[in-house]
């Protein structure tokens, strides 16, 4: 038998094969935590014929409807929206009932009307009515009003000609009415509530 021969020369490496079709899309992952609420937006501006206030002002605008923002200690007013007509003052929104505090001694309304307060009695007191300022009405949370004596207004008239006679150790709700801002008609409108 003859000798092998040498091998031949390796050839060259043939072109790239074309590109595979791409794969089906993975699974959907989970949704992530919500995220933290925003902080609150600044408070709108006034409505037309509005006026914001953190106190009821001294020499106010007649007619003008102001919104007043905090507790005003000076004019024993509450949050809320009040005009004033030139004479007094009249709540057209309450947005709390203003807190009066501990009563005794000599007490005198403010002259807001269509408003609401609440107090507590600590002693003797003697109640005077703002006169001379219009129509409207004005409402008391009384707590413990028969475990002292009450003097009210003599402008005052009462259901029978006679003040009601009070719980001592809990809470009565007073109204009191007036259409000519000098006479007032008083009533109990709720008694001896827990």
């Amino acid at each position: 038998q003859g000798i092998q021969g040498i091998q031949g020369i390796q050839g060259e490496t043939g072109a790239t094969g074309a590109k595979g079709d791409t794969g089906d899309t993975g699974a959907k992952g989970d949704t992530g935590d919500t995220g933290a609420a925003g902080a609150d937006g600044d408070d709108g501006a006034d409505g037309a014929g509005f006026t914001s206030v953190s106190t009821l002002p001294a020499s106010p605008t007649a007619g003008t409807i102001y919104r007043l923002t905090a507790t005003d200690t000076t004019a024993k007013a509450a949050k809320g929206f009040y005009q004033h007509d030139g004479t007094a003052w009249f709540c057209l929104l309450q947005l709390a009932v203003y807190d009066l505090g501990d009563l005794t001694g000599a007490v005198t309304i403010p002259s807001i009307f269509n408003v609401a307060y609440k107090a507590t009695t600590t002693g003797a007191t003697t109640f005077t009515f703002p006169a001379g300022a219009g129509a409207g009405d004005i409402s008391i949370r009384l707590t413990n009003g028969g475990s002292q004596t009450q003097t009210w207004d003599a402008d005052i008239n009462w259901p029978g000609g006679t003040a009601p006679t009070l719980t001592s150790a809990g809470v009565d709700w007073l109204v009191f009415v007036t259409e000519d801002g000098t006479n007032w008609d008083g009533a109990l409108a709720m008694e001896d509530l827990s």
